[in-house]
């Protein structure tokens, strides 16, 4: 799971970790990058993506569409929103690259992967 990766000790580089996680878990359904991440929490952006990197082996980037596809599924299956409204919810402004992204991710597209996991009561 994305949000609750579990660190190797307390040290300053995970605290740090910890507050860029938190940060994008409550703002990745707005527009974000690395800069707006390194601005509020007081770090210059190539720190905060080397270290983020370093420690993650993901970018902070595909963090944030990893985060928004996992949201996606989570919505596909549990709700009745349009794929497309589901797109916009998660964070992604261009349904077009939210489809082709998700079936990269996914191996399916949004509306083949309702279908086959659909979980609505």
């Amino acid at each position: 799971k994305l949000t609750n990766m579990n660190f190797k000790n307390n040290s300053p580089k995970n605290e740090f970790l910890e507050k860029v996680i938190t940060y994008i878990s409550q703002n990745f359904t707005k527009e974000i990058n690395n800069k707006d991440i390194a601005n509020f929490l007081g770090y210059h952006p190539n720190y905060l993506n080397r270290i983020f990197k370093e420690k993650m082996n993901i970018s902070i980037h595909h963090y944030i569409l990893n985060l928004r596809i996992e949201k996606a599924k989570n919505m596909l299956s549990e709700t009745k929103l349009s794929a497309y409204e589901i797109s916009k919810k998660v964070g992604f402004n261009d349904y077009s690259y939210f489809s082709t992204y998700f079936k990269q991710k996914t191996g399916e597209s949004p509306n083949k992967f309702r279908r086959i996991n659909i979980n609505i009561i």
